[in-house]
């Protein structure tokens, strides 16, 4: 993967760290937003292939990120290479009904961000101008 990765996206592994349910790929700081999308893509892409034998999508969650980078989902990049993945969602609105929603980011578009709830199949769509923020949650300690 690492060999792969500097050819075809000029990226390169730092570190890969395992934990429990998490595995953290840092690559180096000089690249941009859609490189690491692409890498995201690729890396998922492998592990798939091997998901049968391996079992790591199955029990881990998977974040590709630059040394220091921020947790707070910015760009369409950005959503677009952590879908799949949990985020939080913390609401702002006029009538203080402000709450934090966890689940799966499904993506995001013009309008709303859409993520998948904690009941099978509930799609929970949140429109851009009641929120706050959209982050990767802290990783979970061991």
């Amino acid at each position: 993967m690492r060999k792969a990765s500097q050819e075809s996206l000029g990226i390169e592994i730092e570190s890969i760290s395992w934990r429990y349910a998490q595995v953290d790929v840092t690559v180096t700081k000089n690249t941009n937003a859609d490189n690491l999308a692409e890498l995201t893509r690729v890396l998922m892409d492998k592990l798939e292939e091997r998901e049968d034998d391996l079992k790591v999508l199955e029990r881990h969650n998977i974040s590709v990120m630059t040394p220091g980078s921020s947790d707070t989902l910015v760009t369409q990049g950005q959503f677009d290479c952590y879908k799949g993945f949990e985020v939080e969602v913390q609401t702002e609105d006029p009538f203080k009904s402000n709450r934090l929603l966890v689940g799966t980011l499904i993506g995001r578009d013009a309008i709303n961000v859409r993520i998948s709830g904690n009941k099978k199949g509930q799609v929970i769509t949140i429109p851009h101008e009641m929120i706050k923020s959209v982050k990767l949650p802290k990783a979970k300690k061991e």
